[in-house]
């Protein structure tokens, strides 16, 4: 030991301070120079006397390695010790040899205790009138006891080292096959399985089958095997299967409880007590209806005495808790037979509140736009398709107001968020319970009235234009805002939403090509806007002249130097129009279809770059393409993709592919499309998650690996604090399933620290770089990775 820094005075003191015993001698001199209290206390000896004793009355040698030895204390007692010694040379370089005193006597009974209960267990395992086994991992016989050596009829030779299959019936051998799969996996198991002995016998046995583990890897399978062919055997199994699954009643998170057929509580676990507040003892006795709120009682007494019927019964109910809270619970009952007859019923109980909240939540954002509070657009879709298959009257408002652009953009963003805050207030209180107002988008409105004319439609539209006419306090600034206002009627200009829509938004154009501040009826004679027709010409030759182009923007993870992705988006330029933005054009693609080959060519661009990038020895990283409702319901969109990867080389795990949450309209073909997408290796991405339709089961059931928190969220981080809530909520959602999370529209610091804090580490945005042509990102790629 290196104690070169050591003065004797530190040697004394970690001496007198150690709980261990020490010695300190002087090497080849036969004395002690120093003890320590716990060797004089464990030998009896004050230290005078101790020292005054010769060291080779007590040792014959001071062994370097551990050594036992029985020492003899002052009343002659002994003393068994572990001793191990080492050499010390001191600041001063005097050197003493450091002696370590251990009473192990306590370990010395502890192995007897041990042996003890080993002799014990032996006899448990030799005396035992069931059949005891263990088997290996391969299902093959290792041990098993006289009782049962005498059941099979076989030599303990002949059972060891044979797969207990050789001595089932083949169709109870295939039956066990799955339970002997669940024991290797880690799971206790219980069933029945015939087994055949030497005499041909046929024995039904009753076995629990645990895992064997030893140093925390399951290393095989014990079991317990019943003859259950004697009626006396059925009655035993009976008092003792109760205290083999006593452990796993008294322990269950969820609270289980058994009642008899009245519903009084006859047995209950910790959890139960837990639940309710009340012990086993105090609750034994009592009914548990006075325990379920007041409002589901009867509904939850009949589902009881459902279970009473004799089949297994699943519900939910609720209780109301002391302070007024409501817990969610989701209800298992089974019946309980003895002898053929029911005489109660045992009951799993797990507290579903937080879930409930979570999918109450969700289900808000998914049909309710986080601005406004108005129903979104998924509801909207749901609201007329209902109105639509039911034969119902309706009139369609399509509202755009005509100067949110100019207020947008000249009192900013949050001026822009506030008056549309206002507006939907507005509505709300003009419409009241005639109709429906939804958010389409933006500064776009629908409004839905059942059971109106023409003309009701017209007086209607009349009071929400001058309605709007009045001005909004904006913090203090006065707005001016009017609406434009388009109508269509079903089922007199059309029985489809699409149809409908269109042409409520030619009229609602037309109204604004008449002055704004309107309203107008769709007629044949409203027509789109002549800048939608010309964009449109021009967008059907944008392909073969060349003139779309992609813009690169990248992704990263905890900073900028650590790229991770790179987002691919579309770019226009005509030499008429200039540079178009997607947000004009998008849309008339889609209407058009132009959008699938305006797709598939962003798609094959997008990857014949990335792959350049990988010639080029840039470090591989994924590269991600939007797809749009249209693209993704295309027929051929599977194929198309796989096409592309196989033309451009790109291995398909570098290819990222963007729905919206919107594409799960269709729930069971969007599933089948995305898990042939997957299936090709690509990944599957959620954009703008939050603002659409986001349901947990389709979440759970799609093959999606990353949700990407929408710009509108990470803008108004610090702002609004529903808005902070429902983006922890997204990122603890996404850790939930265990999916990855992505900011993106990131462009502040307070944004990006909000989000670290929170738990979310990739980001994308222009705090950290604006999308940017080819040749500009590779400056982002780590030079360190470069492999050519």
């Amino acid at each position: 030991m290196d104690a070169s820094a050591w003065t004797k005075e530190d040697l004394l003191k970690i001496l007198h301070n150690a709980d261990t015993g020490l010695l300190v001698s002087v090497p080849d001199e036969d004395r002690f120079v120093e003890v320590n209290a716990p060797v004089l206390s464990n030998l009896g000896y004050t230290r005078e006397e101790f020292l005054s004793l010769p060291l080779s009355d007590l040792f014959d040698t001071l062994p370097l390695e551990k050594q036992e030895k029985v020492l003899y204390k002052k009343n002659g007692e002994e003393l068994l010790v572990e001793i191990v010694s080492c050499s010390l040379t001191l600041s001063d370089a005097s050197l003493y040899t450091l002696t370590t005193v251990k009473d192990i006597t306590k370990n010395r009974e502890i192995k007897y205790r041990l042996k003890h209960k080993d002799q014990q267990f032996k006899s448990l395992y030799l005396y035992n009138p069931d059949t005891i086994f263990s088997l290996d991992m391969n299902g093959r016989y290792t041990n098993i006891n006289p009782s049962g050596v005498e059941l099979f009829g076989y030599a303990p030779e002949k059972i060891n080292g044979s797969s207990y299959l050789e001595f089932l019936t083949k169709e109870a051998g295939e039956a066990t096959l799955s339970h002997f799969r669940k024991v290797t996996n880690g799971e206790t198991v219980r069933f029945e399985t015939t087994l055949i002995s030497r005499d041909e016998a046929r024995h039904i046995m009753d076995v629990t089958a645990v895992p064997l583990i030893i140093d925390n890897v399951i290393t095989g399978v014990i079991g317990i095997a019943r003859d259950m062919t004697v009626k006396k055997a059925t009655e035993r199994l009976l008092t003792e299967s109760e205290q083999r699954y006593r452990s796993l009643f008294d322990y269950n998170t969820d609270a289980v409880m058994t009642f008899d057929t009245d519903g009084t509580f006859t047995h209950a676990n910790a959890s139960t007590e837990k639940l309710t507040g009340m012990s086993i003892e105090q609750l034994r006795g009592k009914s548990f209806l006075p325990f379920i709120s007041e409002e589901v009682r009867e509904e939850t007494r009949r589902h009881f005495f459902t279970s009473l019927q004799g089949q297994p019964h699943q519900y939910e109910t609720q209780l109301t808790m002391s302070e007024g809270e409501k817990l969610y619970l989701h209800i298992a009952l089974v019946p309980i037979y003895i002898d053929g007859s029911i005489t109660g019923i045992h009951c799993v109980a797990k507290n579903v509140t937080e879930l409930k909240k979570l999918n109450k939540k969700m289900n808000h954002l998914a049909y309710h736009d986080t601005l406004t509070g108005l129903p979104n657009q998924r509801y909207f879709h749901e609201t007329i398709e209902q109105k639509l298959a039911s034969g119902e009257n309706f009139a369609l408002f399509f509202l755009d107001l005509d100067r949110f652009k100019f207020i947008n953009d000249y009192m900013g963003h949050h001026m822009g968020d506030e008056l549309l805050k206002q507006v939907s207030r507005r509505l709300l209180r003009l419409v009241g319970t005639r109709g429906n107002v939804f958010r389409y988008g933006g500064d776009e409105f629908l409004i839905i009235l059942p059971e109106v004319d023409t003309e009701e439609a017209g007086e209607i539209a009349a009071d929400i234009t001058s309605e709007m006419e009045r001005s909004y306090d904006l913090n203090g600034y006065e707005a001016l805002v009017t609406v434009s206002i388009g109508i269509s009627m079903s089922p007199e200009h059309s029985n489809t939403t699409a149809a409908l829509i269109r042409q409520a938004d030619n009229a609602m154009y037309h109204a604004k090509n008449l002055g704004k501040n309107t309203w107008q009826v769709y007629n044949s004679q409203v027509q789109k806007r002549k800048t939608d027709l010309k964009t449109e010409s021009h967008l059907y030759k944008a392909l073969a002249n060349r003139e779309f182009f992609l813009v690169y923007q990248p992704q990263f993870e905890k900073d900028s130097s650590h790229l991770i992705g790179i987002e691919a988006l579309l770019r226009w330029r005509n030499k008429d129009l200039g540079l178009v933005s997607p947000s004009e054009f998008i849309t008339i693609a889609e209407e058009t279809g132009l959008i699938v080959p305006i797709g598939e060519w962003a798609i094959r661009e997008a990857c014949q770059q990335a792959k350049a990038w990988h010639d080029e020895g840039y470090p591989p990283v994924k590269i991600s393409v939007n797809l749009s409702m249209r693209q993704f319901y295309h027929n051929d969109l599977v194929e198309m993709v796989a096409q592309i990867l196989q033309e451009t080389g790109l291995p398909a795990k570098y290819l990222e592919l963007e729905i919206t949450e919107s594409m799960a309209i269709h729930a069971e073909e969007a599933t089948d499309i995305l898990n042939r997408l997957s299936g090709l290796g690509v990944k599957i991405s959620i954009d703008d998650f939050g603002t659409g339709y986001s349901s947990l089961s389709y979440l759970k059931r799609f093959p999606i690996h990353q949700l990407k928190i929408d710009k509108s969220f990470i803008k108004d981080i610090g702002v609004d604090r529903e808005n902070n809530d429902i983006i922890t909520t997204i990122i603890s959602l996404a850790d939930s399933l265990n999916l990855e999370v992505i900011a993106e529209g990131v462009e502040t610091a307070s944004q990006l620290d909000f989000l670290r804090r929170n738990g979310c580490d990739k980001y994308q945005g222009y705090y950290f770089a604006k999308p940017m042509k080819p040749e500009q990102i590779v400056s982002h790629f780590n030079p360190k990775l470069f492999h050519k």
